[in-house]
């Protein structure tokens, strides 16, 4: 399956309930629904948001000079699971974590998949290395924001 080789993300800082703190790369398209569920359906509060640009690692390498000079870079992955079933059913799910958190992420997926389509290996799973380029905080105006601009 062909992908981008860039795409926008916001990764987050975020702390659950006990303090423990943890990272989560979210497409930037789907950051504000993201947003709403981890903190009033999972309780999780976001620490800090930084706009990233996530690259394959051959698009990073093509124009390394350009790139490592546009921000701070880290490794990070795409994780791309498709599964499907005996009826015709099938799910893509496409995240992306931190380089050194691959393995506990695709253990977080697989977890949730059912035990029929395991046993059956009805899925594939794979990882493309990347780079983030890190660009600073995320500015943006919630919804809420232009109440206030109503009476100006």
């Amino acid at each position: 399956m062909n992908h981008i080789d860039s795409i926008q993300l916001v990764k987050c800082l975020v702390e659950n309930s006990e303090g423990d703190t943890s990272y989560r790369l979210i497409e930037k398209d789907n950051y504000d629904l993201w947003r709403f569920l981890i903190t009033t359906r999972h309780g999780l509060k976001i620490l800090e948001s930084t706009l990233c640009l996530w690259l394959t690692e051959a698009e990073f390498d093509s124009k390394r000079a350009i790139y490592s000079r546009a921000g701070v870079t880290e490794n990070a992955n795409r994780l791309l699971l498709m599964m499907y079933d005996d009826h015709g059913n099938f799910n893509h799910t496409c995240r992306y974590c931190l380089g050194g958190d691959s393995r506990s992420l695709e253990t977080i997926l697989l977890k949730h998949m059912p035990a029929e389509v395991i046993a059956n290996k009805q899925y594939t799973f794979d990882v493309e290395i990347g780079v983030i380029v890190n660009r600073g905080p995320l500015q943006r105006l919630n919804l809420t924001d232009y109440a206030d601009l109503a009476d100006i």
